[in-house]
C-alpha cells in the first residue's frame, strides 16, 4: 500500500507541477516562488532601454532634488511585462514595497511603472502620499501628460512630463 501511495504522489508531483505551488503562499497568492523582482539601479530603472541618457539624467536630477527638498522618493521603472502579476497596478505596488521606495515612517514613495509592450503605465503611491497625490490626480497626469507623448512614441518625454507634474503637485502641498 505504501508503494502505491508513494508512486501516486510521485506521479502527481511530476505531472502536476503546480500542485506544490498552491501551498507556498497561504494567502492564496498565485505568484510563482521562482519569481524575483529586478534589483533597483537608481532613481530611473530602464530595464527595457526605452529612455535616452539625457532623459535618464533629467529624471534622476528631478527626483534627487525633490527628495532633498521633501524626503519624498520617486522612482521610474520600465519593464517588458508584469508577469506573474495580473495587473501592472499590483506589480507596481509590490515592486515599490520590495524596493522600499519612500521613508519607512512616512510611507512617502511614488513608483511610476511603464510597460511599452503592454501599452500600460501606472503611478503607485505610498499611503503617506494619498492625500497629496490622489488616484484621480495620478489618472489625470497619465491621461494628460504621459499618454499624449507615448502615442507619438516619445516615452522619455511622457515620463519626464508626468514626473514634473508629480513633483509640482507634491512641492505645492
Amino acid at each position: 500500500m505504501k508503494r502505491f501511495f508513494s508512486l501516486g504522489l510521485i506521479l502527481l508531483l511530476c505531472y502536476c507541477p503546480n500542485a506544490t505551488r498552491a501551498q507556498v503562499h497561504s494567502d492564496g497568492d498565485s505568484i510563482k516562488r521562482e519569481f524575483t523582482f529586478p534589483e533597483q539601479v537608481g532613481w530611473v530603472n530602464d530595464f527595457e532601454n526605452d529612455l535616452d541618457s539625457l532623459t535618464i539624467q533629467q529624471l534622476t536630477t528631478l527626483f534627487s532634488d525633490h527628495e532633498e527638498k521633501t524626503t519624498d522618493q520617486i522612482v521610474v521603472v520600465t519593464i517588458a511585462d508584469f508577469k506573474p502579476y495580473t495587473s501592472l497596478t499590483d506589480y507596481a505596488l509590490a515592486l515599490a514595497n520590495y524596493w522600499k521606495v519612500g521613508q519607512v515612517k512616512k510611507n512617502n514613495g511614488v513608483l511610476i511603472a511603464l510597460t511599452k509592450a503592454g501599452r500600460n503605465v501606472r503611478i503607485a503611491t505610498g499611503s503617506g502620499m494619498e492625500e497629496k497625490l490622489t488616484d484621480a490626480m495620478c489618472k489625470k497626469i497619465i491621461d494628460e501628460k504621459m499618454i499624449p507623448q507615448f502615442k507619438k512614441g516619445n516615452y522619455g518625454r511622457g515620463l519626464l512630463d508626468g514626473s514634473k507634474e508629480i513633483v509640482r503637485i507634491l512641492e505645492k502641498n
